[in-house]
């Protein structure tokens, strides 16, 4: 991975008392230092002794000179073993993590440190985010359509009349859809700091605590205030059209309350990270709510005499400002991609990773129509062939379905884990077993040994060796990260991280390996402007468990069901356009057919592959 990256929600760092640590005397304190800033209101530290009871404490607070760390004062503690259970929110991304470990005092066994449990997606979550993103793309996208394309297409006029095509309406509308998607997003939230359904999220004061005590309380309360005054100044534009720039720079900074509380405000250089993001979200509004309106205009013409001409001036604009779209989303994307993803194992093997590349995919069509429209409709619309203002509108028609496809995979990236740290806590694929464990593996040109001694249940020493192409020991290793994944799910991960030694060689002790099974180790290494580098093993101590895996071949009717459910979905969405003057006529009921059948059969295959995620 590059050095500056995203780390994954708030991640537990280390702890005092440690993992494993076996203790003399009882602690005065349990501290927990995050990887990102938490928010006191929700985040909790409960304390179990061995006969899983649990220990009363006081509330657990954020340190006031370091909102990275969690403590709570402890009572006199006994000999025994104890269990940290943990909960963090983070108030960068709003993400709520949980986790665990133990540690003993006086005379016991060492323990493994217990890591978060795995994150799992909320449909309700991923489509409020998805619907969050299509209301400012409508809203925000729609007010740059007027100022970027349609006004420089009326002849030159300085202050050209919007009323007759529904344009402002149009605004209006989508103004009142951002408002609607702020109170679900506040709602959410809610819901995600108290852990309840989001149907009780406001009877039971968490909204308030949560607007009063919160981050994203603030955030949403100054998302707010620019959303009263873009109505207000949209209210005003419609005899004075020149604070239609004055609403955009509204939208803009609403869109950046939006990056403020996102992945992006995780990032070590989160001032850069927001920055993109920022970027990234400006240009995809313009790009998709600037379509939507396109659409409009050319439904308000289409009996016009002119409405070729017409056209033609609305696409050579509208292929202007799409460009520097394009730009935006492209460099935007590409710095997102490396922050949050920064391997191809993550990118084909997360949730999120592949979420990112669905996107993809259905943004490539939109480059190739983009393409066809700025160098084959505009010079057919100038030649005055009425029948490619036909054609235009339909693929105007391809572009939205194919918008509404991306928004559903955005709300579910937006709602994951980002993929670097997500690809180093899946389960790695099985190798053969050893024991005593020995085995050497290449990867990007960097040779790791993995040595296991003696390789059984209980304490074991764990030796990493590093070689670079040549046989060179590698000396500059930042981390060195092995994660541990048991044959019984409900014990839970662990990790150790070796430390260098000299020469190459990185060397710790652990109790990791505590039950017989198939152990899957991953190991993640880390070097200063270079990307991770990943390794899977799998060291039996006993009789390997047996595991079940997905049937590839559902998992290859399931996607092949998404990619044919869009296509569909697009087919329909042309038709509809092409021909939504006959909707009375029923010319237009198979194209509306293939949109719903379309969209029924995409939601449908995303629900089966999500149960293999």
């Amino acid at each position: 991975m590059l050095a500056a990256a995203a780390s994954a929600h708030a991640e537990l760092g280390r702890s005092e008392p440690a993992a494993n640590a076996v203790l003399h005397n009882s602690p005065p304190e349990i501290r927990l230092w995050f990887t990102e800033p938490l928010e006191t209101a929700f985040s909790r530290i409960h304390l179990f002794d061995s006969r899983g009871q649990e220990v009363a404490l006081p509330a657990a607070q954020v340190a006031p000179e370091d909102a990275r760390q969690l403590f709570v004062p402890l009572p006199p503690l006994a000999s025994g073993t104890y269990t940290v259970n943990w909960s963090a929110l983070s108030s960068a991304d709003g993400h709520a993590t949980r986790g665990s470990y133990s540690f003993s005092i006086g005379a016991g066994g060492s323990a493994a440190l217990q890591f978060r449990q795995p994150e799992t997606l909320s449909g309700t979550q991923a489509l409020i985010r998805g619907f969050n993103l299509l209301a400012l793309s409508l809203g925000i996208g729609s007010i740059g359509f007027l100022l970027w394309v349609w006004a420089p297409s009326q002849n030159g006029s300085a202050a050209p009349d919007y009323r007759p095509y529904g344009l402002i309406s149009f605004s209006a509308v989508s103004w009142l859809l951002i408002g609607v998607a702020s109170i679900m997003l506040l709602l959410m939230q809610a819901s995600i700091y108290s852990g309840v359904p989001l149907s009780s999220a406001l009877p039971g004061g968490t909204v308030a605590t949560t607007l009063t005590a919160t981050r994203f309380g603030g955030l949403w309360m100054a998302r707010m205030i620019l959303w009263v005054m873009l109505g207000v100044t949209l209210w005003l534009s419609r005899k004075r059209p020149a604070l239609m720039w004055g609403a955009f720079g509204l939208g803009a900074g609403i869109l950046l309350t939006q990056s403020l509380f996102s992945h992006a405000s995780a990032a070590e250089d989160a001032v850069a990270a927001i920055a993109s993001d920022w970027l990234h979200l400006t240009g995809a509004v313009l790009w998709f709510g600037g379509i939507a309106a396109f659409a409009l205009a050319l439904a308000s013409v289409r009996k016009h005499q002119d409405r070729a001409q017409t056209a033609s001036l609305l696409t050579g604009h509208f292929s202007d400002m799409g460009r520097a779209s394009m730009i935006m989303l492209a460099l935007s994307g590409l710095y997102a991609a490396l922050l949050q993803v920064g391997s191809w194992e993550a990118l084909t093997t997360t949730p999120y990773g592949r979420a990112l590349l669905v996107k993809l995919i259905l943004f490539a069509p939109l480059l190739l129509i983009a393409a066809i429209n700025l160098l084959k409709t505009r010079k057919e619309l100038n030649r005055g062939n009425a029948a490619w203002f036909g054609r235009l509108r339909g693929l105007i028609g391809v572009e939205i379905a194919l918008a509404l496809g991306i928004f559903a995979a955005v709300g579910v990236m937006t709602s994951l884990e980002p993929a670097r740290s997500a690809a180093e806590s899946q389960p790695p694929v099985s190798s053969a077993p050893n024991q005593p464990f020995f085995e050497m593996q290449i990867v990007d040109g960097l040779m790791a040994h993995l040595e296991i001694e003696p390789g059984s249940i209980g304490s074991n020493a764990f030796i990493v060796m590093l070689f670079d192409e040549n046989g060179s020991p590698v000396t500059d290793a930042s981390l060195i990260r092995l994660r541990f994944t048991p044959p019984n799910p409900s014990i839970g991960r662990s990790e150790l991280r070796p430390e260098a030694v000299g020469d190459g060689v990185y060397r710790i002790e652990g109790s990791n390996l505590s039950i017989p099974g198939e152990w899957q180790i991953r190991m993640t290494v880390q070097r200063p402007q270079e990307f991770d580098t990943l390794y899977d093993f799998t060291i039996t101590v006993s009789a390997p468990d047996a595991e079940t895996s997905a049937n590839p071949e559902a998992l290859l009717l399931a996607t092949a069901g998404i990619a044919f459910g869009l296509f569909t979905l697009a087919v329909g969405g042309y038709w509809c356009a092409r021909n939504s003057a006959y909707l009375r006529t029923g010319k237009a009921a198979i194209g509306l057919a293939g949109c719903i059948a379309g969209l029924v059969m995409a939601l449908s295959s995303a629900a089966a592959l999500a149960q293999f995620l």
